[in-house]
């Protein structure tokens, strides 16, 4: 027996469909897609703009940028002198220290040589024995002229006694009471009076000539010795250590009783009113670098005017142990108070560009804006590629990517520097 339902479903007609079940599903859907869009709508995340509250601007400006080499360097003196002992002997005392200031001829020590005292004393002697000498030899000139015009007196009272008694004679010869005889006797007495004056004279002259050259060579002896003493008195007076000129006392290379040899160097003393820069760059730099350069020294907080005068040859060993190449800037003007082996930096020009646009340095270069800079267009920033060239003080040139009178962010760019865009507080710049 089949079990069938008590109430059977009523047959439908041919033709007719069957009714489905998509109001129902239309329902779900449109309920799950409530469910879905209205919590992204929600929870998505707003759109991802980065707001700018506080920044410096600068326009992109034209003009003339001067491209500098930058080396370190130290001030040292154009003028040393150096103290150097005169002969052997001992160093008493310093009355100065390394670095002390001194004017010229102001007391720096004492110094000791006993040998150089008795050298001296020695030529002291040696020059009141010349003086001694010559002094002799005026005495001796003196008696022999005295010598000599006495004979040449008494030759001639002869002369005139032989003259006298030949004119007797010839007088005698005349009447007879003479013989010819005894009157060429008498004519020869005179001719003898007379040949003897005349070698009186020759003698005398012979006298005079050997007494000058005597004197001659007293007088040599006598210069010899004075310049011996002087040199020796020199060397005795610079046993007084004095500064040779005005300046700064730099170093001091013996001590208070040191026993030092001649000519062994005590101290140098140099000129602090003639301060040059010894500057060291590096070998590619010093390619760029001529004498004549002008240049900016910056020492003790203070900028001077420089030029170039010497770049060395050939490089030396630095103190870091790279090679450098030494290069001596003088000052146009001579600086007030500056001390020797002060610190110093100098800037040489080597170029010039001109018509050159460039931005003021700021802390966009430091942080992250080596290669880009933020165009500022009204409330926003846009990140625009930038070539950079040479910086001449507190301008940096730019060779690429931004047109004059263009207003670039100059602050730093360390929270935005990844993003192509940025909004711009409309307060918010500080000029």
């Amino acid at each position: 027996m089949r079990n069938e339902p008590i109430v059977k479903q009523k047959a439908r007609p041919k033709g007719e469909k069957q009714r489905g079940s998509w109001p129902l599903l239309l329902f779900v859907g449109v309920i799950l897609s409530l469910l879905i869009i209205i919590p992204f709508m929600i929870l998505r995340p707003r759109a991802d703009i980065y707001l700018l509250r506080t920044f410096e601007t600068a326009p992109v400006e034209r003009g003339t940028l001067i491209e500098y080499v930058c080396a370190p360097g130290t001030l040292v003196p154009r003028i040393e002198r150096s103290l150097v002992t005169p002969s052997e002997g001992t160093l008493l005392e310093w009355l100065v220290a390394e670095g002390d200031e001194v004017t010229q001829g102001k007391a720096l020590g004492r110094f000791a040589s006993p040998s150089l005292e008795r050298e001296v004393a020695t030529q002291q002697e040696a020059v009141l024995e010349a003086e001694r000498r010559i002094q002799t030899l005026q005495i001796e000139a003196e008696a022999a002229s005295r010598q000599q015009t006495r004979a040449i007196e008494g030759a001639h009272l002869a002369l005139t006694e032989a003259q006298r008694v030949l004119e007797t004679r010839q007088q005698l010869f005349d009447i007879g009471a003479n013989s010819r005889q005894e009157l060429e006797a008498a004519a020869e007495a005179v001719r003898q009076a007379e040949l003897n004056i005349l070698d009186i004279q020759a003698d005398a002259k012979i006298a005079e000539e050997r007494s000058a050259l005597s004197m001659a060579g007293a007088q040599a002896v006598l210069r010899q010795a004075q310049q011996a003493l002087t040199l020796s008195e020199a060397q005795l007076s610079a046993l007084e250590l004095t500064a040779p000129v005005a300046g700064q006392v730099i170093r001091l290379n013996a001590r208070a009783g040191d026993r030092v040899t001649s000519q062994t160097l005590l101290a140098t003393v140099a000129s602090a009113s003639d301060l040059q820069v010894i500057a060291s760059l590096d070998e590619s730099q010093a390619q760029r670098v001529s004498v004549g350069q002008v240049a900016n020294i910056r020492a003790a907080n203070t900028t001077y005017r420089g030029v170039v005068m010497r770049v060395s040859p050939q490089a030396e060993v630095g103190a870091n142990g790279t090679a450098v190449v030494p290069a001596v800037v003088v000052f146009e003007q001579t600086p007030p108070k500056l001390r020797v082996g002060v610190s110093a930096n100098v800037e040489i020009e080597v170029g010039r560009i001109s018509d050159a646009l460039y931005l003021p340095r700021g802390p966009y270069l430091t942080t992250g804006g080596e290669r880009l800079a933020f165009v500022v267009k009204s409330n926003t920033a846009t990140r625009q590629i930038v070539t950079f060239g040479l910086i001449d003080g507190n301008r940096v040139e730019v060779r690429n990517g931004l047109a004059e009178g263009q207003r670039i962010i100059t602050s730093s760019y360390e929270a935005f520097r990844d993003r192509v865009e940025i909004q711009l507080a409309p307060t918010g710049e500080i000029r």
